[in-house]
């Protein structure tokens, strides 16, 4: 994946009022120092995502020299291991909850595969290039890397489409919304400085490049609505965790408003951000393969409180 290697998950957050959109005021980037309650300690954590009903969160655990997928319930317990892979790239979470979508292997040779979230056989989903379920599984994204082309499956009919999409270097893996309405890429130029959160709505309409900035605006997420679009803005190792409306067609209604301000992040394409439907608490990515993950109260964050372990063991980075 060269120098947009995968971003590792390392927090997770609580948002108030986001399902009603009562976004606070847009400000500064960076800002705000940022308190958390760590729920991993191994210092070794990678991909990560929080379920539809944000009470569990699924993520990825370097075990030697292989990738675990483990559940943890963020209401208490011991996190649940589900399989091993060599190297687990990216994952998310089915519509219902009821299993885990996760990409594995390496450049050239990936695979996409489903994973029962209370464990049991795997499902294989297909083999090449950066691909995403929706929700509802009926259908199929499939990004090759390096190719501005999107491919959309329907895996009842077994028909595809090829969307062009707008001429940008990198592009981001595809994210559905809760409804399967829409899709929502991050793009970047980075020479000339170009980003751009690209939103179609399969199979029929054109994609549109809904938000550009300077800045790099990535990690597009969404929660329980197909009109609010969750991104990063992200300027040296702080980024804003963003909301905009997006109207019928796609474009940005309104102005983007900042959520949280200065997150640590990397300046990495695959950073990834997951928002629960009830837009209540969020998991974003922060450093590759030496994170933990943390739970963040929006409302502690506001309040300067301090973090509170929930794990023992030992971190390289927090």
């Amino acid at each position: 994946w060269g120098r947009w290697g995968l971003g590792v998950a390392a927090g997770i957050g609580a948002l108030a009022l986001l399902a009603r959109l009562a976004l606070p005021p847009s400000g500064p980037l960076g800002g705000g120092a940022m308190t958390q309650r760590q729920v991993t300690f191994s210092g070794m954590v990678g991909p990560a995502a929080i379920s539809p009903d944000g009470n569990m969160v699924a993520y990825v655990d370097r075990i030697g020299e292989r990738d675990r997928l483990l559940l943890q319930d963020l209401r208490g317990g011991a996190p649940l291991s589900l399989i091993e892979r060599d190297h687990i790239i990216t994952l998310d979470w089915s519509g219902d909850g009821a299993e885990i979508r996760l990409i594995s292997g390496r450049t050239g040779s990936s695979q996409a595969e489903a994973v029962p979230r209370l464990g049991g056989p795997v499902r294989p989903i297909g083999t090449s290039g950066v691909v995403a379920l929706s929700p509802d599984g009926a259908r199929m994204a499939r990004f090759p890397m390096g190719s501005p082309r999107l491919t959309l499956i329907d895996l009842q009919q077994g028909e595809s489409t090829i969307v062009n999409l707008p001429a940008f270097r990198w592009h981001t893996p595809a994210v559905w919304s809760p409804s399967g309405r829409r899709i929502a890429t991050a793009m970047t130029t980075p020479e000339e400085r170009r980003n751009g959160l690209v939103v179609l709505s399969p199979p029929d309409s054109q994609p549109r490049v809904a938000l550009s900035d300077s800045v790099w605006v990535g990690s597009p997420a969404w929660a329980g609505r197909d009109d609010i679009l969750y991104y990063l803005r992200t300027s040296g190792q702080l980024a804003d965790l963003m909301a905009v409306g997006l109207d019928r067609s796609g474009t940005t209604r309104g102005t983007p408003r900042v959520l949280v301000a200065g997150l640590p992040v990397p300046l990495d394409l695959y950073t990834l951000l997951t928002v629960s439907q009830d837009g209540r608490r969020f998991v974003y990515t922060r450093v590759d393969r030496w994170s933990n993950l943390a739970l963040l109260s929006f409302e502690d964050w506001r309040r300067g409180h301090m973090p509170s372990p929930i794990t023992t063991g030992s971190a390289l980075h927090v």
